[in-house]
């Protein structure tokens, strides 16, 4: 999502970088990955682009950022009828823990029982063993995602190519 190995060549030949974060930047083992993705940042991107706050402040360098938005076009025109509202939720991002996926688990608990949820994204539920850092987060996914599997209102899409037609059903 960042093509930060190319802020090198670019920056040496005088190339302007502009990087588009579209993923949010995880932390990696005990906050390296993002460190150094940050330094590389700081050092060769003229300016970056991030499609959230989360994504934004997780690079944490404001002074070159800007946060747009990604806009969302299915083509479809919503009528103002709330009968047309079907109600129906997308999550992107499958079990994955840096895209949210333990908040987004736990906060379906407080949403209406009319509301459908279609979860999509690869379904990663590896173990880890005990002396790992991300242990206690893993055993809570798998937790979260079994209880999420007996939820009549939740479906697991898993991956896919067509998020465009997905997005067309939520309204």
């Amino acid at each position: 999502s960042i093509l930060s190995d190319w802020s090198f060549a670019a920056k040496k030949v005088g190339i302007k970088n502009v990087i588009h974060i579209r993923e949010p930047i995880a932390n990696g083992y005990m906050g390296f990955r993002k460190f150094l993705l940050r330094k590389i940042l700081q050092r060769n991107a003229d300016h970056i682009i991030a499609i959230s706050k989360d994504n934004a402040n997780r690079i944490n360098i404001p002074e070159k950022t800007t946060i747009i938005y990604d806009p969302v076009e299915t083509g479809k025109i919503i009528s103002e009828k709330k009968s047309y509202f079907n109600k129906t939720i997308l999550y992107a991002g499958g079990t994955d823990l840096h895209k949210g996926f333990i908040t987004f688990a736990e906060s379906l608990e407080f949403i209406n029982n009319d509301i459908k949820v279609n979860i999509a994204g690869i379904i990663s539920l590896n173990k880890r063993k005990k002396w790992k850092p991300s242990y206690k987060l893993t055993e809570r996914k798998i937790k979260l995602y079994e209880k999420l599997k007996k939820n009549n209102n939740v479906q697991f899409v898993g991956f896919t190519n067509n998020i465009e037609g997905l997005l067309s059903k939520c309204t």
